[in-house]
């Protein structure tokens, strides 16, 4: 069974075959390509949690892949 909250997808055990396992993923795009992240992790993550910090990650990938900065540049911003 697959549960989207938001922008995050989370998958449970019995869809991928291995019970008692969860997958909470986001797609991130960037100016070239899609990506995907995800977090694995038991059925009782607390989802809430693992969905802020997936949308965060995606927003500054975003974001940094939108400024087209070069590396050295975003660690001076932080």
């Amino acid at each position: 069974m697959q549960q989207k909250t938001g922008k995050s997808v989370i998958t449970f055990g019995q869809d991928i075959g291995i019970e008692g396992i969860s997958v909470a993923s986001t797609l991130i795009e960037t100016e070239q390509n899609k990506h995907q992240i995800a977090i694995v992790g038991p059925n009782r993550m607390e989802y809430g949690k693992i969905k802020g910090l997936l949308n965060i990650l995606k927003e500054q990938v975003e974001k940094i892949d939108h400024l087209n900065l070069p590396l050295e540049e975003i660690n001076k911003e932080s």
